[in-house]
């Protein structure tokens, strides 16, 4: 499978997830009136009947894929492999935030208010965070010192890769879409309507679709090998991105 369409994959079903879990609460609960949006946050609209456990579950396999590709598919494309302090702060910040989302399906925010909301609230924290990362990794195609001072930090192959892809178009969109989460994380706390948290929510599950840029035709394998120290068995080895293997041959 193609790096770009296993983060879009992942992007649109916990998205739908997300859609499906508002749309069972405010179809099925007669009490409620998604109408008036005051006070209903995903939180609490997670709080209800079976779809508790049904939350837990997605919320738990939604963590679970995310930490994975933390740790076993995170690999901008560096002319030295993974040894950069600050891809390990992304893969933290990344894999933390989903723990988060995790640990929320767990303790529902009634009979466990205190564990739910400052795991609610370091999620927001960590995964709002990685996204104003992002925007600063040197090694990356796209980052904020490319952009601004494309005389110093773009060679001249660079140049031509951000002209043809229009990323002095395309760039900017992702710093508004960085800022844009918190921004609405905000609003959310001062206005306590619901819908601006679900769009935060929805924001930043999209917002992982960049990392494919730089990794474009890249595919995410395993290959069975000989284990080391007993032949008879094989045992799965990941395998780094096409894309980074090129460029340390190079």
């Amino acid at each position: 499978m193609l790096f770009q369409n296993f983060i879009w994959i992942i992007a649109i079903l916990q998205s739908v997830g997300v859609a499906i879990i508002i749309i069972l609460r405010c179809s099925q609960d007669d009490l409620i009136d998604c109408k008036d949006l005051e006070g209903k946050s995903l939180s609490w609209l997670l709080d209800w009947k079976w779809l508790k456990t049904l939350s837990a579950v997605l919320l738990g396999g939604s963590a679970i894929l995310n930490i994975w590709f933390a740790f076993g598919l995170l690999y901008p494309c560096y002319l030295k492999p993974f040894n950069h302090w600050y891809i390990w702060v992304l893969r933290f910040l990344h894999a933390s935030g989903f723990f988060g989302v995790a640990i929320i399906g767990v303790f529902d925010v009634n009979e466990h208010h205190d564990w739910h909301m400052r795991f609610a609230f370091w999620l927001f924290i960590a995964l709002s965070l990685e996204c104003i990362v992002l925007l600063f990794i040197p090694e990356n195609m796209c980052n904020v010192q490319k952009l601004f001072f494309p005389e110093k930090y773009l060679k001249e192959n660079q140049k031509i890769i951000w002209e043809k892809n229009n990323y002095r178009i395309v760039f900017p969109l992702q710093i508004l879409h960085a800022v844009m989460i918190p921004t609405f994380a905000l609003v959310f706390f001062f206005s306590n309507n619901g819908l601006f948290e679900w769009i935060a929510i929805w924001m930043i599950l999209f917002y992982y679709t960049w990392y494919s840029r730089d990794h474009y035709q890249d595919e995410v394998h395993t290959d069975l090998v000989n284990h080391p120290n007993c032949p008879e068995k094989m045992y799965g080895e990941f395998r780094p991105m096409l894309s980074l293997q090129r460029i340390v041959r190079e």
